[in-house]
């Protein structure tokens, strides 16, 4: 457990987010998950906003074509300068420990008032030597490079991303896994597309429980 968080609408200066300040929230969960050694035997770990449609089983096999993971995370929004939008958060395990063991460094030393948590991972994460590595095809997301629009849930992407309240999301999911038949259910198995608990059966996989939403 990490307590009550609270955090603001919109930072100020350069480098901004126009979304939520929650940079302090997150140092809260990356301390409450580095005191746990929860991901240490995984191979890669994933952080999901709420209000992303996830399909583990896609994205297991979208990453799985890229081997084993050294020391890397991965971009998700072309063409800006900092793209590691914090729809789908994927690090490698290595990058992770790497994240967790330079965040007192990064505290003091990075000027992160009215970041979002992802930019800060990002900047922690390269001034610490971890690989960035772009890979465009891990959401299809309506706040990169637009203005957070609900994207087509079109079956064949890992995430999407925004898709505001409950019924909008599991509209969206039935829609991505093909409900009613289609491409995701000739290509997956049923019980690899319904959301698993934590760990549960997949042991390369960890999903920060910080995070998870209960469908």
């Amino acid at each position: 457990p990490i307590g009550s968080l609270r955090s603001q609408l919109g930072g100020a200066g350069a480098l901004a987010t126009g979304s939520w300040v929650n940079t302090e929230n997150f140092f809260r969960a990356w301390e409450a998950l580095k005191s746990s050694n929860r991901f240490s035997g995984y191979d890669w770990m994933v952080k999901v906003d709420p209000d992303t449609v996830l399909l583990p089983a896609v994205l297991r096999q979208h990453l799985a074509r890229r081997g084993a993971p050294g020391n890397v995370y991965l971009s998700n929004c072309p063409k800006v300068d900092n793209g590691f939008y914090g729809a789908v958060e994927v690090m490698s395990q290595q990058a992770a420990s790497t994240l967790m063991a330079n965040l007192e460094r990064c505290r003091q030393t990075l000027h992160y008032q009215g970041w979002g948590e992802d930019l800060f991972s990002q900047k922690c994460m390269d001034s610490s030597g971890v690989t960035n590595e772009g890979d465009w095809a891990l959401v299809s997301d309506g706040a990169c490079h637009g203005v957070g629009l609900q994207p087509a849930c079109i079956p064949g992407k890992p995430a999407y991303h925004p898709v505001k309240g409950a019924d909008a999301w599991m509209e969206c999911y039935d829609q991505a896994t093909g409900k009613y038949g289609g491409f995701m259910r000739r290509r997956f198995p049923v019980e690899l597309l319904e959301p698993k608990e934590s760990g549960d059966a997949h042991p390369s996989w960890w999903f920060p429980t910080f995070h998870r939403r209960r469908l």
